[in-house]
C-alpha cells in the first residue's frame, strides 16, 4: 500500500514539474528579446588639445577625452606636433567613444577616459602602429591590452615614427 501512494506521489509530481517547465518555455518564448545596444554616435571633434588629449561636443556640451592606454609626447618634445597633427587629421571627420568598463571613467583631471574609433578602427590602436604614441601601461588589464602591447612592440622593432626620430628605445 505504502508503495502505491509513493508512487502517486512521484507520478504527481512530475507531471506537475512537466506542467511547470512547459509553462515556462511557452512565457519565454513571448517575451521579447532584449532590446538592440544603440547606435554608435558620431561626436563633433571641437578641438585637439595634443596628440592624446581633445574635445568632443555630446548632448550635454563638451568634454574633454584622454585616449585610454596610449601616451603621446608632451608639447615641445620629439614627435609631439606629428602625433597632434595626426589626431587632428583623423577626427576631423568625428569620432565614436567606447569605455572600457575595466577602467575607470574619468582620470585624476576630469577627463573622459576612452578609445576613440574612427570609421570603426580604433584610433588609439592605429597610434601605436605609426609610432605617435607609447603604450600607456594599465597592468595589462585594458580590453585591447594584447593588440596595443604587439602594435607598439611592432613599431619599436621597425623604428616607426617616434622610435625612429627621437632616439627613444
Amino acid at each position: 500500500m505504502i508503495r502505491w501512494i509513493v508512487a502517486g506521489v512521484l507520478a504527481s509530481s512530475l507531471t506537475f514539474l512537466i506542467w511547470t517547465i512547459a509553462e515556462e518555455s511557452q512565457r519565454a518564448a513571448t517575451v521579447a528579446p532584449p532590446a538592440m545596444s544603440p547606435t554608435p554616435t558620431l561626436l563633433e571633434v571641437r578641438r585637439v588639445i595634443d596628440g592624446d588629449t581633445l574635445v568632443v561636443v555630446t548632448a550635454n556640451g563638451e568634454e574633454t577625452v584622454r585616449l585610454l592606454a596610449v601616451d603621446t609626447p608632451e608639447r615641445g618634445d620629439c614627435y609631439a606636433p606629428e602625433a597632434t597633427r595626426f589626431l587632428a587629421e583623423k577626427t576631423a571627420e568625428g569620432v565614436v567613444l567606447e569605455s572600457d568598463v575595466t577602467q575607470p571613467d574619468r582620470d585624476r583631471f576630469g577627463r573622459l577616459l576612452r578609445y576613440v574609433n574612427v570609421n570603426e578602427q580604433n584610433l588609439n590602436l592605429q597610434m601605436l602602429q605609426q609610432g605617435m604614441a607609447r603604450r600607456y601601461d594599465l597592468k595589462g588589464r585594458d580590453r585591447y591590452a594584447a593588440a596595443l602591447d604587439a602594435a607598439e612592440a611592432q613599431a619599436r622593432s621597425e623604428g616607426v615614427g617616434l622610435w625612429g626620430a627621437c632616439g627613444v628605445r
